[in-house]
């Protein structure tokens, strides 16, 4: 085991004294916490393979979106996971927002994107994202 000093500034060093005291832990253990809880996110994201526009492009032809017939542009439905409300959303009923992407296995944020329920590449790219089991949120 390795000892040393940390120098915390003082709000900070509140901040996490009052979240262990909260927690029932000592000051001591709230900091180990905090730092395996971090160390097993920056795995879990080492895991996670983010995509590419190119990927989602080659995955998903625009000829077969599901709710309509190849070379149809229309679809009723486009359900993905609501990462606040963990519930799935039909995106075709939304106006056209951005959202941030969320990853699947710990839905860390991976990037921004406008969906436009008008545009066949917009409904394209979100497809995919649904298909693959990544989460979207419009408040971030």
């Amino acid at each position: 085991m390795k000892r040393f000093t940390l120098r915390l500034p003082d709000d900070l060093h509140e901040a996490l004294r009052y979240s262990a005291q909260r927690e029932h832990r000592s000051l001591h253990n709230q900091i180990l916490m905090l730092l395996e809880s971090y160390a097993q996110q920056i795995e879990l994201r080492a895991s996670e393979v983010p995509f590419t526009p190119a990927e989602i492009n080659e995955q998903t032809p625009v000829t077969s979106l599901p709710g309509g017939e190849p070379g149809d542009e229309s679809v009723e439905q486009l359900l993905i996971m609501d990462g606040i409300s963990n519930q799935e959303i039909n995106l075709m009923d939304l106006p056209p927002q951005t959202f941030a992407i969320f990853g699947r296995q710990n839905r860390y944020f991976l990037q921004i994107l406008t969906w436009n329920p008008n545009s066949l590449e917009s409904q394209r790219e979100f497809r995919a994202l649904a298909d693959a089991g990544y989460h979207v949120r419009s408040r971030f």
